[in-house]
């Protein structure tokens, strides 16, 4: 509509002659056709091109360091739980909770290195009952064993702190939506580390824009029709770096299930870094927001902060073996769990 009424004004404008008026508003229109020719040709990329980028920036991220708040807002009566204290499953009995809206907040680091990783946090945790509990919890591996710990000490309960020990050298947090912003920076192609397999991807048609920035879309081949689609927009002029992550099922037409979006700053060697992202869940029910206080990068780690020795009286399940034992020194000195242990329930 804008278009034709300015069209119309211009061929009035030169039927008067008024040549330098007609200039003033043509020119408006072809810069507008100039900018989305110049975005046109900025979106006109291949997933190739994407992985080149990537994977050079992989390769230049040896380690990074991050140390960060991270504050989570649950609305009222949003989380089903089952009465017995695990999450909601088929149509078993459950309640909603918390009472009403809670916020909590903790504080996490995490490092990686080559393929090892580590991320661990402590603080406010919403319990089973829908108050807010505190917890520790650790999850770390080496590249030959992964480990996590769960330091559950404000429940009443035999064994309140627990680990398992996977079959796989796998870190368990690869999936973590709260780590993706940095693991998508340091390792977006190794699928064990966070990355995706970008050759299960596909290329949007239409472009996207965030704070005026042009955008391009890659979506994910959902492996069943009512699977999850997720959505990476990619930022075309800054190192295709992930603005925002989206997670659908069934209609891509559908409200996505989850939204992450990133906030940037400069960095002299590797283009651009997330300093801060808000992840909204459940129709924004739940709110995750993450605050970075200190960033690292390529740093000398020690290979100790990617291994992890059980505290006295942590009850362990070692999937590799299926052994079960109490860990009975922090040098790693361990008992198995006995079946009367088990049937009071040490695992």
């Amino acid at each position: 509509m804008l278009f034709s009424k300015g069209f119309a004004v211009i061929v009035g404008l030169i039927r008067k002659r008024n040549y330098r008026m007609c200039a003033i508003f043509v020119c408006p229109f072809l810069l507008v056709e100039f900018s989305e020719a110049v975005h046109s040709q900025q979106v006109t990329v291949t997933l190739n091109d994407i992985a080149s980028v990537w994977q050079k920036r992989e390769s230049l991220i040896q380690s990074a360091e991050y140390r960060c708040d991270e504050s989570e807002f649950i609305g009222a009566l949003s989380v089903p739980m089952l009465k017995f204290g695990r999450p909601k499953s088929n149509d078993m009995a459950h309640e909603l909770v918390p009472e009403k809206d809670i916020t909590l907040s903790r504080q996490f680091t995490f490092a990686i290195s080559g393929s090892m990783m580590q991320y661990s946090y402590e603080g406010d945790f919403l319990s089973n009952e829908g108050d807010s509990r505190k917890k520790r919890y650790v999850s770390v591996c080496d590249g030959m064993v992964a480990k996590n710990f769960h330091d559950d000490s404000s429940y009443e309960q035999d064994y309140p702190m627990s680990g398992i020990i996977p079959k796989e050298p796998i870190h368990r947090d690869y999936r973590n939506r709260i780590l993706l912003p940095i693991l998508m920076l340091a390792r977006p192609l190794t699928r064990t580390l966070g990355g995706i397999d970008i050759t299960q991807y596909s290329l949007a048609t239409n472009k996207g824009y965030i704070d005026g920035r042009v955008c391009v879309l890659i979506e994910s081949k959902p492996s069943r029709l009512d699977g999850p689609r997720n959505i990476y927009w990619l930022d075309a002029e800054r190192g295709y770096i992930v603005r925002r992550q989206e997670t659908k099922y069934r209609s891509r037409d559908n409200p996505p299930n989850s939204t992450i979006d990133i906030e940037y700053q400069p960095h002299a060697k590797f283009g651009w870094v997330p300093m801060k992202w808000k992840t909204l869940l459940n129709g924004g029910n739940e709110q995750q927001t993450v605050t970075v206080i200190e960033a690292r990068f390529n740093t000398a780690i020690e290979v100790d902060r990617f291994r992890f020795e059980y505290p006295k009286g942590t009850a362990v399940v070692d999937m590799r073996t299926g052994e079960r034992f109490i860990s009975s020194n922090d040098s790693g000195d361990r008992r198995t769990i006995t079946n009367a242990e088990l049937q009071r329930g040490a695992t």
